[in-house]
């Protein structure tokens, strides 16, 4: 079933199998999408979302709004949870240099700046931040990846559960060349969150996937810590963020990561790991993309209309690479184009003709850092893209999100902007087709989260 719209309210179709029915009355018609409306709520059915805008009339302009600007040059990492409990998500940034700030969202759209680190690391990158309560007490910690240093870094507010004083860290893992991506899930089924993250390594280090358990003890001791071997992959980059059952045991614990190519790295891909019956065991991976490339971002989403397990993935030259899981993994390119996908991929929480949107955004021709943000979508026949203008988007080659930044009825797209100063988000216009939302939108931090008490 869908609606399809046109510039009259008083004339809506509602197409129901091969049958037309036309409502001419208002009263009607309300009375028809009231009905369908309960349906759809009541058996759980996604709900469907329409406008009277036809795509050759929708806008494309783009509203860019600031969050920040402490002093975030080159900030490459950032991520999202509710600190305070006030039911909506705060943001920490790391930089470069260094440097860690973290947002409070007082109210929606309106954020208050905390320091936790200021002081310049000596050659510190930092590329990847992640807020994850390690030891269950219903407090974060936060865990930085520092790339040049080749360490792993967990600070830790000096009062315990007030995050707005002044914060101390400790180094619990070294030797991790080109760190990169944080995530967190519960590996071990013990109810509490485990790191999992990605390093490249180099020509000694193999680099790979691990996953870190806390044990007991002090947070703030490498002691405390067992580190897993999950994967052993040189130039392992990114790791997806929503896990699913490729293996078929009925668990939604499968992961999806990249490794890029490099000087010491000659087989990149496109990987699936999947969870053997032991988690501390080694984990089975099934290659699914063999070119040689620089290959990156990489997540699950519905991109052919039959799987929640298909895969989106592009690489530095700029291509878009879908695959088809229940097609043996099949893959369909979309170009190869800098200055459409040489930054970054990643899926929109909207579908269309059943199919899930996503975002790509490349490098702007002649001009480093400057960015173009495009749009995909499923026309019914091909993959169809919409080139957004409006505010300057800069390197947004990192961290992505979908956040209710306005109160409003859709979602905000909440991105580092790596060569500026600034935190911002982008307000997309709706493009005047019906939409099927997602039954669980798409978060960055859905599995990220830890358990929530009121003191957080």
């Amino acid at each position: 079933m869908k609606y399809m719209t046109n510039q009259e309210l008083s004339h809506e179709v509602l197409i129901t199998g091969e049958k037309e029915i036309e409502h001419v009355s208002l009263f009607s018609q309300l009375t028809i999408i009231a009905m369908v409306l309960f349906l759809l709520v009541g058996t759980g059915l996604p709900l469907l979302f329409f406008d009277t805008m036809t795509p050759s009339d929708a806008p494309n302009e783009i509203t860019r709004t600031i969050i920040a600007t402490d002093n975030l040059s080159a900030n490459d990492s950032s991520h999202a949870v509710d600190l305070t409990g006030n039911g909506l998500l705060d943001y920490v940034v790391g930089n470069e240099s260094g440097e860690l700030y973290w947002y409070e969202q007082t109210a929606i759209g309106t954020f208050i700046s905390h320091t936790i680190n200021t002081s310049h690391v000596s050659g510190a990158k930092v590329e990847g931040v992640i807020f994850i309560d390690m030891d269950n007490d219903h407090n974060y910690e936060l865990i930085v990846m520092d790339q040049e240093n080749d360490e792993i870094r967990i600070y830790i507010p000096d009062t315990l559960g007030h995050y707005s004083g002044t914060w101390s860290s400790v180094t619990i893992l070294s030797s991790r060349k080109q760190v990169q991506r944080p995530i967190a899930f519960d590996v071990d089924g013990d109810e509490t969150n485990e790191l999992v993250y990605a390093f490249e390594g180099n020509g000694t280090s193999t680099g790979g996937l691990h996953w870190l358990d806390y044990d007991s003890g002090p947070l703030n001791a490498s002691s405390s810590f067992t580190d897993y071997v999950m994967v052993a992959e040189p130039g392992a980059w990114w790791i997806g963020s929503e896990r699913r059952d490729i293996s078929g045991n009925g668990k939604a614990t499968d992961i999806v990561f990249s490794s890029r190519s490099g000087s010491f790295n000659t087989t990149p891909g496109i990987f699936v790991a999947l969870e053997p019956g032991t988690v501390t065991d080694t984990w089975k991976t099934v290659k699914i993309e063999i070119e040689n490339k620089d290959w990156l971002h990489v997540y699950f989403g519905n991109f052919f209309g039959t799987s929640e397990q298909d895969i989106i993935a592009h690489a530095f030259d700029g291509t878009i690479a879908l695959y088809d899981h229940d097609k043996n993994w099949a893959r369909t390119s979309i170009g190869a184009d800098v200055t459409e996908a040489g930054y970054n991929v990643f899926p929109h929480y909207l579908y269309r003709n059943d199919r899930q949107k996503f975002i790509t955004t490349g490098r702007a021709t002649g001009i480093l850092g400057k960015v173009r943000m495009v749009e995909w979508y499923w026309s019914g026949s091909v993959w169809t893209k919409r080139v957004k203008t409006g505010g300057i988007n800069q390197k947004m080659d990192i961290f992505l999100r979908w956040d209710n930044m306005n109160g409003g009825g859709q979602l905000e797209l909440v991105g580092s902007d790596s060569y500026a100063d600034n935190f911002a988000y982008y307000t997309f216009p709706y493009d005047g087709e019906a939409y099927i939302l997602n039954e669980r939108p798409f978060i960055e931090t859905d599995i990220s989260s830890s358990p929530k008490s009121s003191n957080k």
